[in-house]
């Protein structure tokens, strides 16, 4: 799946997340060059809601709308979450991997 195709697919995603409690943005979507995926994605999300909460915390709302918001096409073509309460994302603060399934 291609960086745009992606995009289209994860628009439901981020629109219900941020028209919900969540207030995230999906930053930017990169090439996973680690190996752990051909062809696939991480996506950064900028989330300032995020500071002070735990992995738990981060994780479990954005990974439960995930999987009612996707196809697992979809989410095979993620190797991981990657969230930041920073605009730049110059840190990575909470990231889940391997969301194949």
């Amino acid at each position: 799946m291609d960086r745009d195709e992606l995009k289209k697919r994860l628009h439901k995603f981020e629109e219900l997340g941020y028209a919900g409690n969540l207030k995230f943005r999906i930053a930017r979507l990169d090439e996973d060059d680690s190996g752990f995926g051909n062809g696939t994605y991480i996506v950064r999300i900028f989330a300032p809601w995020s500071v002070g909460k735990s992995f738990d915390e981060i994780m479990d709302p954005l990974l439960e709308l995930l999987w009612q918001t996707t196809d697992p096409e979809t989410r095979g073509a993620i190797s991981s979450l990657r969230v930041s309460p920073h605009e730049a994302d110059t840190e990575v603060f909470a990231k889940s991997e391997g969301l194949h399934s």
